[in-house]
């Protein structure tokens, strides 16, 4: 049971006045709601589109490396994929630290002049 303990004009008053209150912080929720969820839709649409651009790139990568000469493109995954040092691959390869040196070079040459060409094509 609600007691009145004021005129009734207030009491009218107070009630309209918490009503337009809670409609605007309805409002307001829902509002924020909305930006939220578009954000959240625009960024996974960015993510799920830059992991399709990353996968079409590191596929390009791979079709070039496979082009490469057989010692070039195994010193290359050796230092730059694998970690191994210079020396540690030239062991591996039986070969001198200069050739893994130079064939690195040639690989990172040429898959710089594909990849420019491939990003050229890939953002018209």
């Amino acid at each position: 049971k609600i007691v009145i303990q004021s005129s009734f004009a207030a009491y009218l008053s107070t009630a309209i006045k918490y009503k337009i209150i809670n409609t605007q912080a309805k409002q307001y929720r829902e509002l924020s709601y909305k930006k939220h969820q578009k954000y959240i839709q625009e960024t996974t649409l960015n993510t799920v589109e830059e992991y399709l651009s990353f996968e079409e790139l590191r596929e390009h990568l791979e079709q070039e490396l496979a082009l490469l000469p057989e010692k070039c493109s195994l010193s290359f995954k050796l230092c730059r994929e694998e970690g191994f040092s210079q020396k540690e691959a030239a062991i591996q390869l039986q070969t001198t630290p200069k050739a893994i040196e130079r064939n690195i070079a040639r690989a990172v040459k040429s898959l710089s002049a594909s990849i420019g060409q491939f990003l050229s094509f890939f953002l018209l």
